[in-house]
């Protein structure tokens, strides 16, 4: 008798009659950047893009978005003299990065204008691409 309570006891602190709800601010943060894939954007002011013969060499900077899912688009990013890419997503004209990392997000952030398409990432102002 003593053998067969223990593992009611153990089962019964396990279940639960509740489903955990889907965390609102997650779902609201994933939705695709949809205005802006497929444009490419350029830094309106140049920044640092590494060494030259004579110090440092600066150059527009560049920023592409793409398709990638239902809840999240691409972007590819050169920088400095680093490329890099990964997810963003967007909810109204704030755009977030996504990483595997819940903790670190968002990496970078920025905000869309869609009127006249310019973009604010990572505090340096961006435009369309021609």
């Amino acid at each position: 008798m003593r053998a067969a309570w223990i593992p009611v006891v153990l089962l019964g602190g396990c279940m639960t009659s509740e489903i955990p709800h889907e965390d609102p601010t997650v779902a609201a943060r994933t939705e695709p950047c949809s205005a802006l894939e497929g444009l490419t954007y350029r830094s309106v002011t140049q920044g640092e893009c590494g060494l030259g013969p004579d110090g440092v060499a600066l150059c527009h900077w560049s920023l592409t978005f793409r398709a990638d899912s239902e809840t999240r688009s691409r972007y590819d990013w050169s920088h400095s003299d680093v490329g890099e890419g990964g997810w963003v997503t967007c909810k109204g004209n704030a755009i977030e990065t996504l990483t595997n990392d819940p903790d670190r997000d968002p990496l970078y952030d920025g905000m869309f204008d869609p009127a006249n398409l310019d973009l604010i990432w990572d505090d340096r102002a961006y435009s369309i691409a021609l």
